[in-house]
């Protein structure tokens, strides 16, 4: 994206907001900022739950949220500056601090919930991988929610279908009308917040070793985001053609299996086969990823899209069952 090009979706954005919300003692307030607020109280009121399941004091819960919540704004607008870093210089980085504008991103947030995470653990003298489980589900929950709740801001919307394939996506959804352009489009929100609650699911269910729920919830939540992010449209965080949260994503789940094997040969508990076996179907899989999202778009040969959404799909799979194996099983 130019910058011309940010720029618009900048000013729109703030229009947008403007006239989608109401004016509470002159700020703006949003169906959307509802949302997302609603998705918080609930999110805290299960972490209570899961805090007194752990046996982890009331307090300490009420600690994790009370810093979780500036903290995950403050790293998720970080985020969401440093990879637009030539648009805010360009607009001048004062913006940076205009909170009020929007312009966040999740894995931002996840950091900064971590932070608060450690420093509660620091101050209750708690073990920082038990709270870390305790935020695992209520994290999942939130996240889910307000992937929901960008019904109302018009985020998270796929490319638009044309008759023949709206009719299938019909039987199908999940699809989101857009009434300006009168077509239906890919409703690429509700495959996140159903993916987000069944990770929540799975998680609840698990059972392991203090930490071992949140590698889970971080494990499957970035192997599916690698495929879901390609679906998106519109205004995504991308360094020319990578997309940021894709890459990211990989990340995550490169950094867990690293320290994984790093923790393990500590220990002598991991087997070198075992490594290298992880290691060659995390890179196959990624090769995948990455040649199914030049070919989607049609950059190299002609293949049908959701041929290679599925191929996709598959390979995130491969990489998340290759991190689980590293990291989750002995």
């Amino acid at each position: 994206m130019n910058d011309d090009y940010l720029a618009l979706l900048y000013d729109t954005a703030e229009e947008e907001t403007a006239a989608a919300s109401v004016s509470v003692f002159g700020i703006a307030i949003t169906p959307y900022a509802l949302c997302v607020v609603a998705a918080l109280i609930c999110g805290i009121a299960m972490l209570c739950l899961r805090c007194r399941k752990k046996g982890i004091g009331l307090d300490a819960a009420l600690t994790v949220s009370l810093l979780s919540l500036p903290l995950g704004l403050i790293c998720a607008r970080l985020y969401y500056c440093a990879a637009r870093f030539d648009f805010f210089d360009s607009i001048g980085l004062e913006n940076v601090l205009h909170l009020w504008e929007g312009g966040y991103a999740l894995w931002g947030a996840v950091a900064g919930v971590a932070v608060a995470a450690w420093i509660a653990s620091r101050i209750h003298k708690l073990s920082f991988a038990r709270v870390m489980d305790a935020l695992a589900a209520p994290g999942m929950l939130v996240i889910g929610l307000c992937r929901f709740a960008e019904y109302f801001s018009g985020e998270g919307r796929g490319r638009p279908l044309d008759a023949e394939e709206s009719a299938g996506w019909l039987i199908a959804p999940p699809v989101v009308y857009n009434p300006e352009y009168g077509m239906w489009e890919i409703a690429v929100f509700v495959m996140e917040g159903l993916a987000a609650l069944a990770i929540m699911a799975f998680v609840l269910r698990y059972r392991g070793k203090d930490g071992d729920q949140m590698r889970l919830a971080l494990i499957l939540y970035a192997a599916c985001q690698v495929v879901l992010e390609s679906l998106r449209l519109g205004d995504v965080l991308a360094w020319s053609f990578v997309r940021v949260s894709q890459l990211v994503s990989a990340a995550v789940l490169a950094g867990l299996m690293i320290v994984a094997f790093v923790r393990k040969r500590k220990q002598n508990a991991v087997r070198t086969g075992k490594i290298i076996l992880c290691a060659l179907c995390f890179a196959l899989c990624a090769g995948i990823v990455i040649v199914m999202e030049f070919l989607q778009d049609g950059k190299w040969v002609y293949l049908d899209r959701w041929i290679c959404y599925l191929i996709m799909a598959a390979a995130c799979a491969g990489l998340g069952a290759a991190t689980y194996q590293a990291v989750l099983k002995d």
